[in-house]
C-alpha cells in the first residue's frame, strides 16, 4: 500500500513539473517568433524606404535630363545697361 501511495505521489509531482517546462518552453519560442517577426517588418520597411527614395531621385535625375532636352536654344545672357551720362546741356 504505502509503494502504491509513493509511486501515486511520485506521478503527481511529475506531473506537476511538466506543466511548467512547456510554457517556459512555449515562451521561449513565442519571444523567438515576435523577435523574427519585428526583424522582417524592419527589413521590410528599410526596403519600402530606399525603393521610394530611389524613385524619387531617378525621377529627378530624368526631370533634369528633359529639361535638357528641350531647352535647344542657348540665348546668350543680356549685357549689362551702361551708366547714364550726366546731361551735356544745362537746364534753363
Amino acid at each position: 500500500m504505502t509503494r502504491v501511495f509513493i509511486i501515486a505521489c511520485l506521478l503527481v509531482f511529475s506531473a506537476c513539473e511538466k506543466d511548467k517546462t512547456p510554457k517556459l518552453v512555449l515562451e521561449e519560442v513565442m519571444a523567438e517568433k515576435k523577435k523574427k517577426f519585428l526583424e522582417e517588418k524592419k527589413e521590410e520597411c528599410k526596403q519600402k524606404a530606399f525603393e521610394e527614395a530611389r524613385q524619387y531621385v531617378d525621377s529627378l535625375a530624368n526631370k533634369w535630363v528633359q529639361d535638357d532636352l528641350l531647352d535647344t536654344i542657348d540665348f546668350p545672357s543680356r549685357p549689362v545697361r551702361p551708366e547714364r551720362p550726366e546731361d551735356i546741356l544745362e537746364k534753363h
